[in-house]
């Protein structure tokens, strides 16, 4: 008794260890997708189908069964034909029907799903010889023989109530597992009737499987984490930096739960001899690239290559999740046949990475091809103008196709102002430019000490304002951005002039800081650029740190702070923690907001320190935002 029970289960989820065909589903299951509905009727078929029927064939020493779940296990195949035809197997099925499923499934119902599964659950099969109603008009008089499961099927029997409520259980839970795990999106293991000796691999499987599908539900996030045209930056007003952060921890997780789906399974079939077998099969090998791309994703993203090289792991990266991508979905399609719904989780993904690109397109597409005004500021500053295009702040990526192969290449930049003062020529600029430069050196190297270089900008500009007055015109719409020169594409832009550029714009707001009396601003560089909005919208009191190697970049941001309390640091360390000490000594005791924007490094140190600063000094009304692009 306990053996049969074992195999009938068994062979209910044979379906989950083998390739499985069947008719495609649409949805989810417990979403559209239905498993086992009527379970009365399944549950009867599935007890019956184990025994060989008279027009079975058989195979010498072949263990043969049914794809689809429906056939039990032992040396007869059973065609659909032959389901569909043999009257003993018809009016045994009917009567277990009519007694399991009596006044709880309309006939209606059952007629229906007579049809579509007595011969099987393929797509084209063949109809069955009698309805469900006239195959149990056949049945005369209650059968008086029971079939003991397994045995040949030759008379109209009596399906034994303990392999029925075997069958009926284990399908009934394995339903309702999947329609919670669908709903929740996580594993839950429900305790199920097996025998001691089956408990192990069942758990096994069933663990392997949540794993598995648990991995493939986070694939969307992870590849909506990583777009620009996120719909949750948009209702979080998280930054993108968060969410990338986010696609990494998400990633490392759903390779975690790949590696373990693919070594229970692997462990699983070489345990049971069926390795040699199901290795060969397309789901599997599928199933392995999958699994070996996205363990290769990870090491291949670490922090070095992606600063060294990042347009190589841009490439790299896109590559290995295209073979995820298509690995995930074959593997489920051999392996289901898109029965169960598995593969919507990977279409979703797919349709989250087509909205991003079709957005930046549209993005594009809607500023045209522009023109790039380069201007060099000094040898380590730079500044592109890009005249008529209209935006706000935030940041934008700048396609520069004439200047690589790579015409896809883009990075981003904040925009540090959307009104550019014409000038009546970049020679005239450049001239006064460098003649004020070397004005602020010859300043500058008379300073007695270190400390002296900290200087304020009003001290290096205030000689050379009037000097360059005469060149502005009104101001006129554009974009324009600061970049550090340091390599790579910036290296290639011209010393001064114009090259052609795409405006994929505008992307991310700035937060909401009008509710902390005081602003303080950390900058390094030409991380000032993302400071800026801030600076200029905050109605309370604010005061702007500012690192710089030389002084022009600050020279030509000088209106944009003009009334802006500050202090500059040209040349030399600035001492964040001095700073941020008495910054915050002196700020509101009301609130205060510190937002940082620079190298990491700084980033780094600026969050420490307002930690630590707001702990000793018992103050948790203070907030910190960081404006930086990661990867």
């Amino acid at each position: 008794m306990i053996s049969i029970a074992v195999i009938l289960l068994l062979q209910v989820y044979s379906a989950q260890c083998m390739v499985s065909s069947g008719r495609a589903g649409h949805g989810f299951v417990g979403y559209g997708i239905s498993m086992y509905d009527p379970n009365c009727a399944y549950s009867c078929r599935s007890a019956i189908s184990s025994s060989a029927l008279n027009c079975s064939t058989y195979a010498d020493g072949a263990e043969v069964a049914d794809m689809a779940g429906m056939s039990g296990m032992g040396a007869a195949s059973t065609s659909g034909g032959c389901y569909a035809t043999d009257d003993t197997f018809l009016q045994t099925l009917a009567y277990c029907i009519s007694t399991r499923c009596d006044g709880k499934v309309a006939v209606y119902r059952l007629e229906k799903w007579w049809l579509r599964n007595v011969a099987g659950t393929k797509e084209v099969q063949p109809d069955p010889k009698y309805s469900y109603q006239q195959a149990l008009a056949r049945v005369t008089e209650p059968p008086t023989t029971t079939l003991v499961s397994g045995d040949p099927l030759n008379k109209t029997s009596l399906v034994k109530d303990a392999d029925y409520i075997a069958v009926f259980n284990a399908q009934e839970i394995f339903e309702a597992q999947e329609v919670l795990y669908e709903k929740y999106g996580q594993a839950i293991l429900i305790p199920k009737i097996y025998t001691a000796n089956g408990k192990h691999d069942e758990l096994l499987t069933y663990v392997s499987n949540r794993i598995g599908v648990l991995s493939f539900a986070n694939l969307p996030l992870i590849f909506l984490y990583a777009g620009r045209n996120n719909v949750l930056l948009w209702l979080t007003n998280w930054s993108h930096s968060t969410f990338i952060l986010l696609h990494r921890w998400i990633a490392y997780i759903s390779t975690l739960q790949a590696c373990i789906h693919s070594a229970v399974w692997l462990q699983n079939y070489v345990a049971t001899g069926s390795h040699t077998t199901e290795s060969k099969l397309q789901y599997w090998f599928w199933g392995i690239i999958a699994t070996l791309s996205m363990s290769i994703l990870l090491p291949s993203s670490i922090i070095p290559i992606r600063q060294k090289a990042y347009e190589v792991f841009l490439l790299w990266h896109i590559s290995l999740s295209v073979l995820v991508i298509a690995g995930c979905y074959l593997h489920i399609y051999y392996r289901f046949e898109n029965q169960w719904g598995y593969e919507l989780w990977i279409l979703i993904t797919i349709a989250i990475w087509g909205f991003d690109r079709v957005m930046r397109i549209l993005r594009v597409a809607r500023n045209g091809i522009c023109t790039a005004q380069i201007t060099t500021i000094d040898e380590d500053y730079i500044r592109i103008d890009i005249k008529g295009v209209a935006s706000g702040v935030g940041h934008a990526y700048l396609y520069f196709p004439t200047l690589t192969w790579r015409v896809w290449e883009n990075h981003p930049f904040s925009v540090a102002s959307t009104l550019l003062p014409a000038l009546e020529d970049s020679a005239s600029l450049k001239k006064a430019s460098e003649s004020d430069l070397e004005s602020d050196r010859a300043r500058t190297s008379d300073k007695a000490s270190p400390s002296d270089q900290d200087i304020d900008i009003k001290e290096i500009s205030s000689g050379s304002s009037n000097k360059s007055n005469h060149l502005r015109l009104p101001p006129s719409l554009a974009l324009s951005f600061f970049v550090r020169a340091r390599s790579g594409l910036t290296t290639q832009f011209p010393a001064n002039g114009s090259i052609p550029v795409l405006v994929e714009s505008i992307y991310g707001t700035n937060e909401d800081l009008s509710g902390y009396p005081s602003l303080i601003c950390i900058a390094g560089g030409v991380g000032v650029t993302a400071i800026m909005p801030y600076l200029q919208s905050h109605p309370g009191s604010k005061k702007l740190y500012w690192g710089v190697r030389n002084a022009g970049i600050v020279k030509t941001l000088e209106s944009s702070f003009h009334g802006i309390d500050k202090e500059v640091f040209v040349g030399t360390k600035m001492v964040i923690k001095d700073v941020l000490e008495d910054a915050l000594a002196n700020a509101s005791p009301d609130g205060a907001a510190v937002v940082v924007s620079g190298p990491s490094c700084m980033a780094d140190e600026v969050r420490v320190l307002v930690s630590q600063i707001g702990a000793r000094g018992g103050r948790s009304n203070i907030k910190l935002v960081e404006e930086s692009f990661t990867w």
